[in-house]
């Protein structure tokens, strides 16, 4: 998630009452270390949501720290029991790039939320390829982004300009100089080497995220 998706996110959820979002499930929320490395989600939208006392509950499809749900979304076994344990609102970003059945995952993601309940969904729109496992290379519009999910009614949408890849290095708690010196090492954890690479070769271009608030419909 980019720091100005993150301030979109933060600024929906900041209108809409505590007892209409908690508790909310965090999907695909990775473990507890990709969570220190990306601080400005805390800081701009899961952080306030928790001063506020929403309950936030994090769901991953790897069991790892900082996972509190471990199941994967096409799995009607998973979807059926997180399903009646009340979430008022569901948060779902950065993770239908990832998959090849969109719609059966959409269709689980908004199974898990209650009727009436909130979906927080982003997508990157100007984003280089990122593999986690995959990366279809699935970038839409905001409205396109909703359109996955038919039993939820879009409430606002935005396409959301963000850093360049140049600034995205200096984020996180790892410097520029550091990321930018793993570049000499490319057969050292290769994964890390490449995402870093296509940053650098992203440096004068600018990210943008499809963000999308949605509340499911009561029927």
């Amino acid at each position: 998630m980019l720091i100005n998706e993150a301030i979109w996110l933060g600024q929906q959820a900041a209108k809409l009452s505590t007892e209409s979002l908690s508790p909310l499930l965090n999907l695909g929320s990775q473990n507890a270390e990709f969570q220190q490395q990306t601080p400005w989600i805390e800081q701009h939208f899961l952080g306030p949501l928790r001063a506020r006392g929403v309950k936030i509950v994090n769901s991953d499809l790897q069991d790892a720290p900082g996972v509190e749900l471990v199941g994967d979304l096409l799995d009607p076994e998973f979807v059926g029991r997180v399903s009646t344990l009340g979430f008022r609102s569901v948060v779902c970003c950065n993770l239908l790039e990832h998959v090849l059945d969109r719609p059966a995952v959409a269709a689980g993601v908004a199974g898990l939320v209650s009727p009436g309940g909130y979906l927080f969904v982003s997508c990157p729109k100007k984003f280089p390829y990122h593999p986690d496992p995959i990366d279809t290379g699935f970038r839409p519009t905001d409205t396109e982004l909703a359109a996955l999910f038919p039993s939820a009614r879009l409430v606002e949408g935005s396409v959301v300009a963000c850093e360049t890849g140049w600034e995205h290095l200096g984020q996180g708690p790892r410097s520029r100089a550091v990321k930018l010196a793993r570049l000499a090492l490319p057969f050292l954890r290769p994964r890390g080497w490449l995402n870093t690479a296509r940053l650098v070769a992203w440096s004068f271009r600018r990210f943008s995220a499809s963000c999308a608030l949605l509340v499911r419909n009561p029927s």
